[in-house]
């Protein structure tokens, strides 16, 4: 094997090692990084890839995404530009002819941008066809519409069960199903089953086009959390096909956990794929308003009395259960939490489930999303040393609806606060949680320095990170939630040559430019996967 050795110079280079921090050259062998340092280079080498002034780091990590449902939406009608009712019916028709027996999906849409903010109903989608079976999927994942035809496919028309942890809404002057559903009505394994029916090549082919996405914004290692048993087996192939470029790592449900649970998760790849862990939901969203509070919502939803603060998904009992499993079988855990009461939940019963454990391991949980979590439950998260990974986009793109609908001013500006789990030396990564929206690194960045809404309210000014500390939290911190900081995170001699070419120095940017800076290049283990075009 012919091994080559690229010298990278002429740039500024940023390692995320505090010991050096900025280097002039970086030398890499094959897949590994052989040198770094400063001054000029005196070894040998093949090639020599000039930087030309452009900035050199580690490549990104995701804190938390959904690599198969990336590809999945690749495959469905696009909503997140719907602004109307009347725009999600334009494009849904779009979509059509499907295969017969195959449900019309469309993926993305989001009520609170559309005139009057009045939800999709069954109705609606009947004037699409009463025929076909059509589910429209909220940009928060949480939430769904269904047409009457899906309804009664899914078993929840004219006469819905009761759904443990989900709801199937309904219209009280009808007495009837409105079309949609909240939590596990929709995500029940059951139901996601009779809604999806994907042709494994068009499935492949999204693969590859999905972790093109991630690489175009500098992510090396991406995620599939809450892989069930048919997306696993879906990744074993895609994996053992040669299909995946980037380190793909699986958060598994609760079923899959239990069939696999006696092996114990080990920072090894095969064929760029393994499971780094188990996942499980404690709430849903606060932009569907199904994020489970300790205080009401600013703005209660229609229907809804005037104590609403979300609900739940699991008991204490469940997650207690979970917890104390994965804490004995030695797997990380990582939790959606987004209202500060779940948040509470999954701290009470993990603090419990490790006491009662013993367990000394380093397991390194993670509370995902905590978008809401208060300053005394970060507190409590120091002894169980409990990792967070924040949503920051939600500033940008719902910063505004959640100050005047969903929060409003006093909890609005405590979002997801990560000055203050920095404070408490809490390891924190930053996600984008795709395809809720795209994986944009720089967007991310740009959003923890700034905190800005998109209509220009600055959301919690005492929680702004500081360049590095975004920085780090997508390398360093990355890499510490995954296991994998002795051979990720930073530019090191030894570590892996995983690397992202910026066209400016964060650092030198302004931060309200910091989300134009481009990716130019990211490579993977000493390969180029992505190289920007122009």
């Amino acid at each position: 094997m012919i091994f080559m050795k690229t010298l990278y110079c002429n740039g500024t280079i940023l390692t995320m090692n505090p010991d050096m921090p900025e280097a002039d050259y970086l030398v890499s062998e094959d897949d590994r990084i052989l040198a770094v340092g400063t001054g000029q280079y005196a070894g040998d080498y093949d090639v020599c890839h000039d930087l030309n002034g452009h900035a050199l780091l580690p490549g990104f990590m995701d804190g938390h995404s959904h690599l198969f449902a990336m590809a999945y939406s690749l495959l469905t009608v696009d909503l997140k530009a719907a602004h109307s009712i009347e725009d999600v019916l334009t494009k849904l028709r779009q979509g059509l002819p499907v295969a017969k027996g195959q449900w019309l999906v469309g993926m993305g849409y989001d009520e609170s941008t559309f005139n009057g903010r009045r939800d999709l109903n069954r109705l609606d989608l009947d004037k699409i066809s009463t025929d076909i079976p059509i589910l429209c999927q909220h940009a928060s994942g949480h939430v769904g519409v269904v047409n009457t035809k899906g309804l009664t496919l899914l078993g929840y028309y004219p006469d819905p069960p009761t759904i443990p942890g989900g709801v199937i809404a309904i219209d009280k002057s009808t007495n009837l199903p409105t079309g949609r559903l909240e939590e596990k009505a929709l995500l029940d394994e059951k139901a996601q089953a009779k809604m999806s029916s994907i042709d494994p090549e068009r499935l492949f082919a999204a693969f590859k086009k999905a972790q093109q996405i991630y690489a175009s914004y500098g992510l090396t290692t991406i995620q599939d959390a809450y892989t069930k048993k048919d997306m696993y087996e879906a990744l074993c192939y895609a994996a053992k096909q040669g299909l995946f470029e980037l380190d793909v790592v699986s958060y598994v449900d609760e079923a899959l956990f239990k069939e696999q649970m006696d092996q114990a998760p080990r920072p090894v790849y095969t064929d760029h794929y393994r499971i780094g862990g188990a996942k499980f939901f404690l709430d849903g969203s606060p932009q569907a308003k199904t994020a489970w509070l300790s205080q009401p919502y600013a703005v209660v939803p229609e229907g809804k009395p005037q104590d609403y603060c979300g609900f739940p998904v699991a008991t204490d009992q469940e997650i207690y259960t979970y917890a104390y499993q994965c804490i004995t079988y030695h797997w990380p855990l990582h939790v959606h939490c987004n209202g500060d009461a779940a948040c509470e939940q999954l701290i009470e019963q993990y603090g419990k489930a490790l006491k009662d454990s013993g367990s000394q391991e380093d397991l390194r949980p993670v509370m995902i999303h905590a978008q809401t979590v208060r300053d005394d439950q970060l507190d409590r998260m120091v002894w169980m040393r409990m990792g967070l990974s924040f949503f920051l986009d939600h500033i940008y793109y719902w910063g505004d609806y959640h100050y005047e609908s969903v929060l409003g001013p006093e909890r609005a500006n405590h979002i997801s606060p990560a000055r203050a789990a920095k404070a408490r030396h809490l390891h924190f990564t930053l996600h984008q949680d795709a395809p809720v929206v795209m994986p944009d690194t720089m967007l991310a960045i740009h959003n923890a320095v700034n905190r800005q809404t998109s209509g220009g309210r600055i959301l919690g000014k005492d929680q702004c990170l500081t360049v590095d500390q975004a920085l780090y939290a997508l390398t360093m911190d990355g890499a510490y939630q995954y296991h994998e900081e002795k051979s990720k995170g930073s530019l090191e001699k030894g570590k892996l040559a995983d690397l992202v070419i910026l066209s400016d120095d964060p650092h030198r940017v302004a931060p309200d430019q910091l989300k134009e800076i481009q990716v130019l290049e990211t490579i993977k283990e000493g390969k180029t996967i992505y190289r920007k075009l122009g």
